[in-house]
């Protein structure tokens, strides 16, 4: 294991043609097990988010429709939270415009949640919980009752994200800090934040982005092949 005064790892080189990252977030999505090519509808949601500005600038695109287009591990790894937030519920359009405005912060906190959360140092260092568990039992007079029956250890690693996303009056907002900076955190600021840690995983607009580092880093150094087309 590595330990705090070794450097920490670098950021994934990678460079993917379109059809690559396509085939790399899909199986991020879906997992290993299904063996199928990513189907249209998924191919149309990235180029849709594309043309909305999700994962790269105009200048990034280059002129004209027959370019090609690389993607680096900040471009897969914008896309892979722009799709777990749209399955959160939050609409395209709101994705692309938040993450137009936040992209300056999100690519450090990509490179954050690598080097430091997936590799068990730095602020994203493991910790281990003990936690108390409780199983209920209802008794045949119809009265309940928790009975403690032990408890369990976990260990919480990784850097977490906490967009604290919210509607009102039909506009996405989202939560900063006191210096009007994304809310970023380790296990420690975790638990300090969410003191009931068993739900942790339940509550909305938290993330493990560490998690998906680590996935999108492994499916995208081990993309395979496939042949290049306009993009």
């Amino acid at each position: 294991m590595m330990n705090e005064k070794q450097p920490y790892p670098k950021i994934p080189d990678v460079s993917l043609t379109h059809g690559q990252a396509v085939f790399v977030l899909w199986r991020w999505l879906v997992g290993d097990t299904a063996n199928q090519n990513p189907p249209e509808w998924f191919k149309a949601y990235i180029k849709y988010l594309r043309r909305e500005g999700v994962p790269f600038y105009d200048h990034e695109l280059g002129i004209g429709t027959g370019g090609n287009v690389i993607y680096c591990y900040g471009h897969l790894m914008e896309l892979a939270l722009a799709i777990q937030l749209r399955f959160s519920g939050i609409s395209h359009k709101d994705i692309a415009g938040l993450f137009i405005v936040i992209r300056p912060q999100l690519w450090p906190i990509f490179n954050q949640a690598f080097s430091e959360g997936s590799f068990n140092v730095g602020r994203g260092k493991a910790i281990k919980l003990s936690i108390s568990e409780t199983k209920q039992h209802v008794i045949v007079e119809g009265i309940e009752t928790n009975t403690h029956y032990g408890t369990k250890e976990v260990w919480i690693a990784g850097i977490f994200l906490d967009l604290g996303l919210y509607y009102a009056n039909g506009q996405l907002f989202h939560k900063t800090n006191s210096n009007d900076e994304l809310i970023v955190m380790g296990p420690l600021e975790l638990i300090e934040r969410l003191p009931h840690f068993s739900a942790w995983e339940d509550y909305l607009g938290i993330i493990n982005i560490s998690r998906i580092a680590d996935r999108i880093a492994y499916l995208a150094l081990n993309a395979p092949e496939i042949k290049r087309g306009r993009s």
